[in-house]
């Protein structure tokens, strides 16, 4: 606790404008004056054990003043917690299991962000049959049904693409099912105005409006489970 305070200091010290930084300093601050009010002396306050004192390479190690690999004008003390690397404030990266680097936090978004280029061709032709079905039972039922048919069909959407690819997961899967959507959606309307040669048909207002909720409604429930 009390390293972990020491180092939150000498990063607020370098970054005061941090507020992540000083939110947590003042948790563990927090922390230990709860455990002093307990009777119990947390270990920044005990004396060192004159059986065991640190090493004297120890305190040195504590106390080196590093350089940030990316930014070799600044100095710090910290490091990634995976790799070892100096890093500053500025590209420190806060994740549930400390502070990491930039590199090291791309590496882990590259394991879990592991789809290939056959699955975005699988969820655009999936999302644009699947939109031109809704989009152009949307038309006939109305606006008021799609209220409730709009999120439970971008839902599911979104489940046949996740298990059509494997469960795999791509950086803009999302982005391109979303596209998709809104084409496939669009796609029946245009096509009954080219055929009727009327595109009166095409700017009604209940049909848009129809269509425009299952787009709000359904893309978000899709993308909120591909991404």
């Amino acid at each position: 606790m009390g390293e972990k305070r020491r180092c939150l200091e000498r990063a607020a010290a370098l970054d005061p404008a941090n507020e992540e930084v000083k939110a947590a300093l003042a948790w563990v601050r927090r922390h230990e004056a709860e455990l002093i009010a307990q009777g119990q002396v947390p270990e920044a306050y005990k004396p060192p054990s004159r059986l065991a004192p640190a090493p004297e390479s120890a305190v040195a190690e504590t106390e080196e003043i590093l350089h940030c690999a990316r930014h070799p004008d600044v100095e710090t003390t910290l490091r990634c917690n995976r790799c070892g690397t100096p890093i500053c404030p500025r590209c420190a990266i806060q994740t549930p299991v400390g502070f990491r680097c930039p590199d090291c936090v791309r590496a882990q978004s590259a394991i879990f962000y592991n789809a290939v280029w056959t699955d975005y061709v699988i969820a655009a032709v999936v999302a644009l049959v699947f939109s031109a079905g809704v989009g152009l039972l949307a038309s006939l039922v109305g606006w008021f049904f799609m209220i409730f048919i709009g999120p439970a069909a971008g839902g599911l959407l979104g489940e046949i693409i996740f298990r059509a690819v494997r469960r795999r997961r791509g950086r803009q899967l999302w982005a391109v099912t979303g596209a998709a959507m809104v084409i496939g959606a669009l796609l029946p309307l245009v096509t009954i105005a080219l055929l009727a040669r009327d595109f009166r048909a095409l700017l009604s207002p209940y049909e848009l409006l129809a269509v425009g909720l299952y787009l709000v409604l359904g893309v978000g429930a899709a993308i909120a489970r591909l991404r």
